[in-house]
């Protein structure tokens, strides 16, 4: 074989190896594009489409000598419930419906003074800020210093919102939040000294409500 011959049978298979590369590249990006390219929205979404529910920490207040008396403040305690959402990265409009509610499973507070004068107050705010006027059979009143749900001796569940709209094409938060007031009325109020309530707020799908 001529040396001439040589260079061409090389260059031919130079030629013949670059074009089986090219194809065989082009052909794995095709499949890719293809898989990328499925008509099946629902599994695109469903594998994208995310909501997250948090019921923060339990909700508790404990009045004794060392954090209520005269002096002091009134006493409080905090706690939140939210809902993130973050929609599926083809950026179309989503929304869920979710409920949120507070248990109060333990609260043995009385009135001391009387009953006119309420001294354990609920405050529920929206994920807008608005502060709840309405829950239940609870009545909003004023107390000291702070507006709220008398709660002085109420136990049991209470449906904050039954159906609460979030809603996006992109990302979306919600934050509910709840305080428990003691108030201090600079006044023998003993008789609530040692004595406890405990609640949880509570989130999730409307079909969960309960």
């Amino acid at each position: 074989m001529s040396k001439k011959q040589t260079i061409i049978l090389t260059v031919v298979f130079l030629l013949s190896f670059i074009v089986f590369a090219i194809s065989a590249t082009f052909a794995w990006f095709s499949g890719v594009n293809i898989a990328l390219e499925s008509d099946d929205s629902k599994v695109s979404s469903a594998m994208t489409e995310l909501i997250t529910f948090n019921a923060g920490d339990p909700l508790s207040i404990h009045a004794d000598y060392t954090n209520f008396g005269e002096g002091m403040d009134s006493l409080l305690g905090e706690t939140y419930c939210s809902v993130s959402l973050k929609a599926a990265s083809n950026k179309q409009m989503i929304s869920h419906n979710y409920y949120v509610k507070i248990n109060i499973e333990k609260n043995n507070f009385v009135y001391t003074v009387d009953r006119n004068r309420p001294e354990l107050l609920l405050v529920i705010t929206d994920p807008l800020g608005n502060t709840l006027q309405t829950l239940g059979d609870l009545k909003y009143v004023e107390s000291g210093e702070y507006k709220g749900f008398d709660i002085t001796q109420a136990t049991g569940e209470y449906v904050i919102t039954p159906s609460y709209e979030i809603k996006t094409n992109d990302f979306a938060y919600h934050e509910w939040k709840a305080m428990i007031v003691f108030v201090n009325f600079q006044e023998n109020q003993d008789a609530n000294k040692n004595r406890t309530l405990k609640g949880q707020m509570e989130i999730g799908p409307i079909e969960e409500l309960s």
